[in-house]
């Protein structure tokens, strides 16, 4: 049975602002390792697939940087929004093209912009979902076991298992929680955290839109009457900007009742912001993460990123900041604030100082 992997690589990346620009989020840059979160995905990819079977959906500005940063993947499994509409019209797009070639391909879905240590133990969970979307014609995702009461993240409460008990119905999907009740989350046993990584055939996927999401599914049918065709690019630059702007976990899995999770453990993290780094980075005996040429004295708890090559970064009686310095811009936060980074993009752009969110050479918006 034929599997394919596609990879969502479409978002901005702004929480590791400055690090990570609107020309170049975060899934193109080296967070947390020598290659590109995106150079990373792939590499897991093909642990599971064979190189042809691995798709990487994307925005029209960034399709450049997949090429350059993944050049074995075949020209035409590049699939190319003309605009980001949410990842419920980016699976409908990639189910389109992989259902015209064979309805019943198994697919990974897979974000971009994680990461995962333990690459053995995430092929296994996938292996084990594949079997199951297999078996039940479901849609199924990968929990990972919570390790702390974490309020950054959707949480997955377990229904039955399956006779093995390798795996689980869903009860019911959870937005992300307080601190004391995530507390409660971690202490039942009973959730998991919501990866945002799915696994069906195809068909099941486009069949689950179609009854959850019928306004999406009839918007696709101009764009899957041109497949194949001279008109095709043409008309999805017309009609894909139209399509209503949903997230596939509210507009389709939380409300199917096929759905089914596989629980895994494999060092998993989805990077949302500077600080989630401290959880998959060794910092040094004074518990500072430090990237770049930097001299921190006195200091603790802090994390450095100094990306000027003939620029020393000198910290002396910090504790507990973010300090990021780049060509163009020096950020200095509390760590405690830098969930809210996105109110200083938000207050940029009202001062007209867009061009800071864009890479040192670009211009205004």
């Amino acid at each position: 049975m034929e599997t394919a992997v596609v990879i969502m690589a479409g978002g901005s990346g702004e929480r590791f602002w400055p690090y990570s620009r609107r020309e170049k989020p975060k899934q193109f840059l080296a967070i947390g390792g020598r290659e590109s979160l995106l150079q990373q995905t792939v590499a897991r990819a093909k642990a599971l697939v064979d190189v042809e079977k691995i798709y990487v959906v994307t925005g029209r500005g960034y399709s450049e940087l997949v090429r350059e940063q993944a050049p074995e993947l075949p020209p035409e499994n590049l699939i190319v929004e003309p605009v980001g509409r949410d990842t419920a019209p980016c699976i409908a797009l990639a189910a389109l093209l992989l259902a015209e070639r064979d309805p019943e391909t198994l697919m990974v879905v897979l974000p971009s912009d994680h990461m995962i240590l333990d690459e053995r133990r995430f092929c296994e969970a996938i292996t084990r979902a594949l079997a199951l979307a297999a078996d039940t014609n479901g849609l199924v995702t990968v929990g990972n076991q919570p390790t702390r009461p974490e309020t950054g993240y959707g949480y997955i409460r377990l229904g039955e298992p399956v006779e093995d008990g390798s795996a689980y119905r869903v009860d019911r999907f959870v937005e992300k929680p307080d601190a004391c009740r995530a507390a409660e989350y971690l202490a039942s046993g009973e959730y998991l955290w919501n990866s945002g990584m799915f696994i069906w055939r195809a068909k099941v996927i486009r069949e689950a839109i179609s009854r959850h999401l019928p306004e999406l599914a009839a918007a696709m049918e101009p764009i899957e009457r041109a497949l194949g065709t001279a008109d095709f690019e043409e008309t999805l630059n017309d009609h894909f900007p139209r399509l209503p702007k949903i997230s596939i976990d509210y507009g389709v899995i939380e409300k199917a009742a096929n759905v089914w999770v596989v629980p895994g453990s494999f060092g998993w993290d989805d990077l949302g912001s500077w600080t989630a780094l401290e959880r998959v980075l060794e910092p040094d005996g004074f518990g500072n993460l430090v990237e770049g040429k930097a001299v921190l004295v006195d200091t603790e708890n802090v994390i450095a990123r100094n990306d000027n090559r003939d620029k020393l970064m000198v910290t002396f009686g910090l504790k507990d900041l973010l300090v990021v310095d780049m060509p163009d811009v020096l950020l200095v936060a509390h760590k405690d604030r830098e969930p809210e980074l996105k109110k200083v993009v938000r207050e940029l752009e009202s001062r007209g100082l867009s061009r800071y969110l864009h890479s040192f050479n670009g211009g205004e918006e």
